[in-house]
């Protein structure tokens, strides 16, 4: 925990950012490296009948922090993303915040 699940990008950028990215991550949240997970999914794009490319979406499901920890790990990302792809422009970045009382590992709560 924290879940990031990214969209937009090839496997080869997934796999490349995430160990320097869960280091970073861990660094600015205060929890170990291993506590994350980054899950690609395939998605085919569209404006209207027209499919396009290089808009990426990552969406980070977490328990609450406060919003400069959130500024900081947007900014992680998108300079992650940016670094291993410079013709990525369109990056979105959306936190969903987690309640503690309904989020289960193995029959037990965090």
């Amino acid at each position: 925990m924290p879940h990031l699940t990214i969209r937009g990008v090839s496997p080869y950028i997934a796999e490349n950012i995430s160990d320097s990215l869960f280091e970073q991550l861990s660094n600015i949240c205060g929890n170990t490296r291993n506590s994350y997970t980054l899950e690609l999914l395939a998605s085919k794009q569209f404006t209207g009948t027209t499919p396009f490319l290089k808009f990426v979406l990552v969406e980070i499901f977490w328990f609450p922090r406060e919003k400069p920890i959130q500024d900081a790990v947007e900014c992680a990302i998108r300079d992650a993303l940016t670094t291993a792809d410079d013709s990525i422009k369109d990056i979105a970045v959306m936190f969903h915040v987690l309640d503690r009382e309904r989020y289960y590992r193995n029959g037990k709560h965090f």
